[in-house]
């Protein structure tokens, strides 16, 4: 995804439009909110497209290392974040799960909107 503002805060893709600084977006004509955490994680794998990265390094940067959760929290986290942004949560296009890997946000040239 690129950023579509100055601000750096209001991204597309497909048919989902995120704005960060307001932690709001649509998906379609659907409005939806971010809480904190869910803007915090959707916007560190934004800024890593199509890289994977492991629950262990999201529970270290977002929540800190002397948090005692677990990589099911991470889980729980995503999962709220496609039921908002994926048409079909169940079988994600944007939010791709890697088995033994971790997660990732998957963006070809052509899903992108500036």
């Amino acid at each position: 995804a690129v950023p579509t503002s100055e601000e750096d805060s209001v991204f597309s893709f497909g048919t989902v439009r995120v704005d960060f600084a307001s932690m709001s977006g649509l998906r379609g004509d659907v409005p939806f909110e971010l809480t904190p955490r869910e803007a915090e994680l959707f916007r560190y794998l934004l800024d890593r497209p199509n890289r994977v990265v492991s629950r262990d390094v999201l529970l270290e940067e977002l929540w800190g290392v002397e948090c005692e959760i677990t990589t099911r929290t991470v889980d729980q986290h995503m999962a709220r974040l496609r039921q908002k942004i994926e048409d079909d949560p169940a079988c994600p296009r944007w939010l791709q799960t890697v088995h033994g890997a971790g997660y990732r946000f998957t963006s070809v040239k052509s899903d992108l909107h500036i």
